[in-house]
């Protein structure tokens, strides 16, 4: 048996009455987790199971893969949840995670600590700004970890300068940064053009103010 904590990335129906959890730990990385009766009524994994949530979970590796025994929610992040603009960050987070990430635990740890930071900034930031800013960085972060951030010396790299120092800050220092938004917003359009497919943000995702979608020019 194994027990890490997870974030929550998206809970599917299975069946009559079990759902299909998808989650980061920080252990596995990104797997997917059979949670048996977890719909039925009274069930114990009722309400630790939202995307979104950070919670400590045990599972099991049977033939026909990973199966949930326990989750008790560690983190719910409720200042997330009573505002638009950061459920749009959240929304951000949890599709780039479930669509750029395979079944692989390389490097997991730390990773999955970002993900905590960035969480607990979003739920303190202060406004649209300093969320779209923060979104901006977890963007640039996720790409650097992906291998996908232009290289210092390069061509695009060069392009990419400011982008590159948002991202190499601590996440608590990331509203108080120097540089105008409308030029880290030029410098990640120019780094999306230029991966084009290789690197996937959902479509609802696209249509928000937030982040990728805010760098391309959408309205909001």
């Amino acid at each position: 048996m194994y027990h890490a904590p997870a974030l929550i990335l998206r809970k599917d129906a299975w069946g009559e009455a079990d759902c299909l959890v998808t989650v980061f730990t920080s252990v596995s990385g990104k797997i997917r987790l059979l949670a048996q009766g977890a719909r039925k009524h009274g069930a114990k994994l009722q309400g630790h199971l939202e995307p979104g949530f950070i919670s400590d979970i045990s599972f099991v590796i049977g033939r026909n893969g990973y199966r949930l025994t326990t989750a008790r929610v560690q983190a719910s992040f409720p200042g997330i949840r009573g505002s638009l603009v950061k459920n749009r960050a959240l929304a951000l987070v949890l599709a780039a995670v479930d669509q750029n990430f395979f079944e692989d635990g390389d490097d997991a740890a730390p990773f999955f600590a970002m993900l905590q930071d960035f969480l607990a900034a979003i739920e303190q930031a202060s406004g649209a700004a300093a969320v779209r800013r923060l979104s901006v960085w977890f963007t640039v972060r996720l790409l650097v970890f992906l291998g996908l951030f232009p290289a210092a010396g390069s061509r695009e790299g060069e392009r990419s300068g400011m982008l590159a120092e948002l991202g190499a800050r601590d996440v608590n220092a990331v509203a108080r940064t120097p540089f105008r938004d409308d030029a880290l917003s030029d410098e990640l359009r120019e780094v999306m053009r230029h991966l084009q497919d290789a690197v996937r943000i959902p479509e609802y995702v696209l249509a928000t103010d937030i982040a990728v979608s805010w760098a391309y020019g959408a309205t909001g």
